[in-house]
């Protein structure tokens, strides 16, 4: 039940992942692809280490795996919005060097 509510609720919010990390929503799509198409994988490997071994390793290693995930993405998200952030300062020192050239050329010409 839970994987289904996964994929039905990242469908509705796809759009705003892939504009928050700057990718194309296609490139967005086949990522979501890949991890769900390749997840009967980790299933098929996993349960059936965990058959012969118990639950407790299997458990241990999909949790470690789960959180260096987690912890790369949210560095990813940092990234992108430090990029963002960069963009804009250069924008504005932009705006504010054209607007100190307009003012000096102003008063130099009221000085002639």
């Amino acid at each position: 039940m839970n994987d289904a509510l996964d994929f039905l609720a990242i469908t509705f919010v796809l759009g705003d992942i892939a504009r928050t990390f700057g990718v194309a929503l296609d490139t967005a799509s086949l990522l979501l692809l890949a991890t769900y198409g390749v997840r009967w994988i980790g299933g098929l490997a996993f349960g059936g280490l965990s058959d012969r071994i118990g639950r407790k390793i299997p458990l241990l290693i999909t949790l470690t795996w789960f959180t260096a995930g987690a912890v790369a993405t949210g560095f990813f998200s940092i990234r992108s919005e430090m990029r963002r952030q960069a963009s804009s300062l250069r924008r504005q020192s932009r705006m504010r060097r054209s607007s100190r050239s307009i003012c000096s050329s102003s008063v130099r010409s009221r000085e002639s």
